[in-house]
């Protein structure tokens, strides 16, 4: 043993080399340490919920870990809290694709649009609810039709090259209407009973099929329906449905039974079975079986692909939801707040951070693999890709 004040290791080689070392070792942590921060501080401003959440999660995280035999395993912590960053920021990818403008026949990201549901086949296409217009959007966004009444559904057949929009009553002059835009830019009403008020439409095995909010039924019309036809009632109010919305094609017709806070299929025998929704306002289940999952005021649905993928906007929840029939359900979109102050997603904005005010329908582009959200209150359609 050595006598006090005469063997320290500031006064030896070997004890100078283990401070050196552990200087480095400071310095370094101090380095990575200043990179977290700025990642956190980076993305903090994009998503303070999600931010959150990660802190709590790796609070293990020391700024300076002074004990020595703890040294490498803060290294090691503080590298852990950079990968769980990388790995997050690579989801984030929601972006305003169109909205939040000053045009009208302008470039997506530059007009101003207050769109209802929308409609992919080979391009994007909106009812604009406030604007009383039909729009499709490739380059720029472009007026196909205006109406007196306010666009609610539109539907393309690209075969025929037609659009098919709903549009809902305005005052005493402007009635609930059904309409066909032709190839040539022409628009003709079609045949509607009295006091039916159609919301979404579909075109599916030559006829188009529309939901009625009014009358709560679904009726279909065969296409071309020129000069006229004779619509057929496919789904009566009997069946039970309250405010249908929109309706999807997955294994059978797919109904947004609004009011009734869910999703139903109709069956070959025309009955109806839930897929998605309990029948009672509120949001739970995900992770869980959709038909035991809430739902709130439904107003959006799609789907795609063979087994199909259905999703829903749930709209009072500030949602989008996915699900595959008899399978779990699961938020795809939005984190259940309100866009209050409009703002659009920050660069990489996880979808899941990210508010959506009453988010009213989706569409999918398959062949880029892309989700279409569209917020009437937000003025805006959201995009994000669905690898997400």
């Amino acid at each position: 043993m050595s006598p006090v004040g005469c063997s320290s290791p500031r006064g030896t080689a070997s004890g100078i080399f283990r401070q050196t070392i552990l200087v480095v070792l400071v310095l370094s942590e101090a380095v990575l340490v200043i990179v977290i921060a700025i990642v956190f501080a980076i993305w903090q401003s994009r998503s303070p919920t999600t931010i959150t959440s990660t802190i709590t999660s790796t609070s293990t995280i020391n700024w300076v870990v002074v004990r020595k035999r703890r040294r490498m395993r803060g290294i090691g912590i503080t590298l852990v809290g950079l990968a769980v960053l990388a790995a997050a920021a690579a989801n984030a990818q929601l972006e305003r694709y169109m909205g939040g403008g000053v045009g009208n026949e302008a470039p997506p990201s530059e007009a101003v649009v207050v769109p209802y549901h929308l409609d992919f086949t080979d391009r994007l296409c909106l009812a604009d609810y406030d604007h009383l217009q039909a729009r499709c959007a490739q380059e720029e966004v472009r007026k196909l039709a205006g109406f007196a009444g306010r666009p609610v559904g539109i539907a393309r057949d690209p075969a025929a090259g037609r659009v098919y929009v709903s549009t809902l009553k305005v005052g005493t002059t402007a009635p609930a209407g059904l309409w066909v835009i032709e190839p040539d830019g022409t628009t003709r009403a079609l045949p509607l009973p009295a006091g039916a008020t159609p919301y979404g439409v579909l075109v599916r095995d030559s006829f188009l099929w529309y939901a009625d909010q009014q009358r709560n039924e679904v009726v279909r019309l065969p296409l071309p329906c020129a000069p006229t036809c004779a619509p057929e009632v496919v789904v009566s109010p009997a069946a039970g449905l309250r405010n249908p919305q929109d309706l999807a094609w997955c294994d059978g017709l797919l109904i947004a039974d609004t009011s009734n806070h869910r999703v139903v299929q109709r069956s070959a025998d025309g009955t109806l079975a839930a897929v998605a929704g309990t029948g009672s306002f509120g949001f739970s289940g995900d992770g869980g079986p959709a038909t035991a999952a809430q739902l709130a005021f439904p107003t959006g649905i799609t789907a795609l692909g063979a087994p199909c993928i259905v999703y829903v906007a749930d709209t009072s929840n500030n949602r989008v939801r996915r699900f595959a029939l008899g399978a779990a359900i699961q938020t795809v979109a939005g984190n259940g707040q309100a866009n209050s102050n409009k703002l659009a997603p920050a660069t990489g904005q996880d979808p899941l951070t990210f508010p959506i005010s009453q988010p009213n329908d989706a569409a999918v582009d398959p062949r880029a693999a892309i989700l279409y959200v569209s917020s009437n209150f937000d003025g805006a359609v959201y995009r994000f890709p669905l690898d997400h």
